[in-house]
């Protein structure tokens, strides 16, 4: 599997599954939600972190999945 990254990487494409445009911004404006229930979340915000760290530790950038754990 690392090979094909390596041998298509210039052709990978890391995104959401689906339009952010009707998720809630940001889970820190949520203060009435229970700490439970917000680590099962993941708003706007949270979602272009993860997504940003899978593009970069795809690149190579093993640095990033060690930070975004």
């Amino acid at each position: 599997m690392y090979l094909l990254f390596k041998l298509y990487a210039d052709k990978l494409v890391v995104s959401t599954s689906s339009s952010l445009l009707h998720t809630a911004v940001d889970l820190v404006n949520e203060t009435k939600l229970d700490d439970e229930i917000k680590s099962w979340l993941a708003f706007a915000a949270q979602k272009i972190v993860e997504v940003n760290a899978l593009a970069k530790a795809l690149s190579g950038n093993k640095d990033e999945v060690i930070i975004f754990i």
